[in-house]
């Protein structure tokens, strides 16, 4: 999902993010996404997301990343 420049920098993303964070925190589960842009990794770390892992699906570069159970 892409937001248009004109919705970024509102929260929307961080909301949408923490709504899955605070079920992963009820169920004392870790969280784990990946994302091929790179421009999505400060927003993933901002919400304690490392990034567990770097490789190479054919030419795009994704980022494995996990948040460790609150």
């Amino acid at each position: 999902m892409s937001l248009g420049p004109d919705r970024q920098g509102q929260g929307i993303g961080s909301a949408l993010i923490k709504v899955g964070l605070d079920e992963a925190d009820r169920a004392r589960v870790p969280a784990f996404l990946g994302t091929s842009n790179p421009r999505n990794l400060p927003l993933y770390m901002h919400h304690g997301f490392v990034v567990d892992e770097e490789y190479n699906v054919g030419p795009a570069r994704v980022w494995a990343m996990l948040r460790r159970v609150a």
